[in-house]
């Protein structure tokens, strides 16, 4: 019995790391406030650490807002999380204007070769 509680215990402490992590990269209050005029967030995760994420870059004269849900809970989502939001600041890098649809297509081929997917319909539908 011991041994299951020290081991809840160890899976509790890492996943409160997680969280930590996560949430380290997602912009914060004054990055939001130096970037928009007006805004409100609210992100309520289901679990300690999830699959929703938001987003917000300059490019440019633009101000880049995304909101994103992964498929999954709990650590598969939150991994997926932290790829968008690492592709999402990888595309914006590309120099010159980038249309939205641009940077759509671009996360999707990017979370698809990651996952080593081809879009095939009977593949794991792992996504955002």
């Amino acid at each position: 019995m011991e041994n299951l509680l020290d081991q809840r215990r160890e899976l509790m402490a890492s996943l409160k790391y997680a969280s930590f992590i996560q949430r380290a990269v997602l912009p914060g209050q004054k990055y939001m406030e130096n970037m928009l005029k007006e805004f409100f967030i609210f992100h309520q995760p289901r679990d300690i650490v999830s699959g929703d994420f938001y987003y917000c870059s300059r490019k440019e004269d633009y101000i880049v807002v995304a909101a994103g849900d992964c498929t999954g809970h709990g650590v598969p989502g939150a991994l997926m999380s932290i790829m968008g939001i690492s592709f999402l600041n990888e595309i914006l890098s590309i120099r010159g204007p980038i249309r939205s649809s641009r940077i759509l297509n671009l996360l999707r081929e990017r979370v698809m070769k990651a996952l080593h997917q081809r879009g095939d319909e009977l593949e794991n539908k792992d996504a955002m």
